[in-house]
């Protein structure tokens, strides 16, 4: 498994439970998670763009286990995960959110540095 495949893994593990809670959920976990009430269209509308992003990175993840890296996917996960950073960054977050700024920066940073380093990226860690 490369670097990419295990970032990939990872985002995609993380993303899959999120997009079905955000298709699923009340609209009361929205009012907790998030400190505010949000139009209950909201959440479904994010989780339907988390599900596309997901088949983006799987996609990705298919071309590392081939070897392959389509800078184009890369650079959807980098401005998404780092987007997202700085949003949330700007954001008074309530303590269930307070982490996520460092996870979608860490993974946004692992995104780049897959981009500025491709051949690395690929190459088996074990």
């Amino acid at each position: 498994m490369s670097a990419l495949s295990l970032l990939l893994s990872f985002k995609i593990a993380v993303t899959l439970p999120l997009v079905g809670g955000l298709l699923l959920a009340p609209p009361g976990l929205a009012r907790w998670a998030f400190g505010t009430t949000i139009p209950k269209l909201m959440p479904r509308l994010y989780g339907v763009a988390l599900l596309a992003l997901l088949l983006v990175y799987a996609k990705a993840l298919h071309d590392a286990q081939n070897g392959l890296v389509d800078p184009t996917l890369l650079w959807v996960g980098l401005v998404s995960n780092g987007g997202a950073a700085i949003c949330l960054v700007s954001h008074p977050l309530r303590p269930p959110m307070r982490a996520m700024p460092l996870l979608f920066g860490g993974i946004a940073a692992g995104v780049a540095a897959c981009l500025v380093w491709p051949q690395t990226a690929i190459a088996p860690l074990w």
